[in-house]
């Protein structure tokens, strides 16, 4: 689940027992926002809602551009106040979120088979 948004954290965050942050690069972020919209440009993507085609606008350009200095200290600052019993992950870029998804296919084949 997306938890970026801070009104939706209060609710989501206390019922999670993991909670993972992409904690990814501004470049990274803006590039792939610009290749996702000239990817779908114009077009509904399968994770959207039918017709909301794919846009790209300025205010959300600066929302990615500002996000470190203006969202990311507080999402830290919640982290923080995580429980004992939820776990944080926090993938640094595509090479961790690479190799976190890898770990979990490998959980995921050992539990199927009893290893």
């Amino acid at each position: 689940m997306d938890g970026t948004y801070v009104s939706t954290q209060r609710l989501v965050w206390p019922r999670a027992d993991t909670i993972v942050f992409l904690d990814f690069p501004r470049a990274v972020c803006l590039w792939r926002v610009m290749l996702r919209y000239l990817s779908h440009r114009g077009r509904t993507r399968q994770d959207m809602t039918p017709g909301c085609p794919e846009t790209l606008d300025f205010e959300f350009v600066e929302y990615i551009w500002t996000f470190s200095a203006d969202y990311r200290p507080r999402i830290i600052a919640r982290l923080e106040h995580l429980r004992p019993d939820q776990r944080l992950i926090v993938l640094k870029g595509p090479a961790d979120a690479a190799r976190f998804m890898r770990d979990i296919c490998i959980e995921q084949s050992s539990e199927g088979t009893g290893t």
